[in-house]
């Protein structure tokens, strides 16, 4: 495997990391921090700043997707 395909492959599994990550932190922020990462019960300011970053989480993917091409 050369370095170019290497580079492109961690940029395909970004793409999909990232696609995952934010699209469940819009989608679920309480079921994906119970879930993902551990919390009991969250709180309402833990599940407000998860919601918040999923739209910043599907802007690398798209960025992942641009530097793919």
């Amino acid at each position: 495997m050369t370095v170019e395909q290497a580079l492109r492959l961690t940029n395909r599994n970004m793409i999909a990391f990232d696609l995952l990550l934010g699209s469940a932190s819009i989608a679920a922020p309480r079921q994906m921090l119970t879930t993902f990462f551990g919390h009991d019960e969250p709180s309402p300011d833990a599940v407000h700043l998860l919601r918040r970053c999923g739209p910043i989480w599907l802007t690398f993917a798209a960025a992942h997707a641009l530097a793919d091409r």
